[in-house]
């Protein structure tokens, strides 16, 4: 008797083709322009103005207490 594994239909597994891997300059570079965004949007949004910080302090604390500037 034949063995019956050899009459079974052959399945092949559809693989991803391999990811290319990134230039090492690419790789440089991705770092330093995500850390030159985040400190442009650090900029924009919170601007280092003591007066609107004094308002702030003065909202929440007495007079005395923001006597800093």
């Amino acid at each position: 008797m034949a063995d019956m594994a050899s009459y079974a239909p052959s399945r092949q597994r559809a693989s991803k083709p391999a990811a290319r891997p990134m230039a090492a300059g690419a790789r440089a570079k991705a770092p330093s322009a995500l850390a030159a965004v985040l400190l442009l949007l650090a900029l924009l949004v919170a601007p280092e103005q003591p007066r609107f910080q004094e308002a702030i302090c003065q909202r929440h604390n007495g007079v005395a207490a923001c006597r800093v500037w």
